[in-house]
């Protein structure tokens, strides 16, 4: 089951290429580097420090299935390696006997989740009409790994009523998309923000909704036709910009 087994063997196949792009080196498949951490070539102590916990992660995710008749994925060793490294970090914090040397350095990680920055688009689910209850949508892409927090805000409030969303919706690229959904009533003066959070970001992304699109889709039906057929997001997307931290 650890290493025999076909599909498992594929989860390592997936596990190798990543951990190749993260690391930027490259190495053969063999079992003692992954069921056992024993390496026969070169890294730096700190390439070797990150490659031990990132198979110490997928192995930890092969022992939570071994049992079922599933697989475990690229995504859910992401999860349980940022498990490792928040624990770490956290170890590194109050820990008074570990020498700079041999503190771990994670930017290697860091850079890679930052590779695939999603974007958001705000649209409304119908053509808007002044106090006439719709739907805001905010359709999140290029999102990976899929770990997401979406808020809604009203005039800066946030707000959690009317609220609903999709789960991760896989893309051709292997990355993944998510929809949220505000039910809401337009009112003039009334501006509604989509924030996003996610490990790709070096802060939160908004993305506003507000007076303008409301007018731009209110004042030609024509355009606005043109615009539900190209998933509305000519009324969504206006402004987004990353806060810093």
């Amino acid at each position: 089951m650890w290493w025999g087994c076909r599909k498992i063997r594929k989860f390592w196949r997936d596990i190798k290429r990543e951990m190749e792009k993260i690391l930027q080196i490259q190495f053969t498949i063999k079992p003692e580097y992954f069921l056992l951490g024993m390496v026969d070539f070169q890294m730096d102590p700190n390439t070797e420090r990150l490659f031990i916990y990132m198979v110490t992660a997928a192995r930890i995710c092969v022992a939570k299935i071994w049992k079922l008749q599933e697989i475990p994925t690229t995504e859910k060793w992401l999860l349980k390696l940022v498990d490792i490294k928040n624990m770490d970090l956290l170890t590194q914090k109050i820990s008074l006997s570990i020498s700079p040397r041999q503190r771990t350095d994670w930017n290697k990680l860091r850079q890679y989740l930052l590779r695939t920055a999603p974007s958001a688009t705000v649209f409304p689910e119908d053509p808007v009409e002044l106090g006439e209850p719709n739907v805001l949508i905010c359709f999140v892409d290029q999102l990976f790994p899929p770990v997401l927090n979406v808020t809604w805000l009203k005039n800066g409030q946030a707000v959690s009523e009317g609220v609903k969303e999709t789960g991760f919706l896989p893309n051709e690229d292997n990355t993944f998309s998510k929809f949220s959904y505000l039910t809401f009533v337009p009112e003039d003066g009334d501006f509604y923000t989509c924030r996003v959070e996610h490990w790709g970001l070096e802060g939160p992304l908004t993305t506003v909704w507000g007076k303008q699109q409301m007018l731009l889709c209110l004042g030609n039906s024509i355009l606005v036709v043109i615009f539900r057929a190209r998933k509305g997001k000519s009324c969504g997307l206006m402004h987004q910009n990353a806060e810093q931290n």
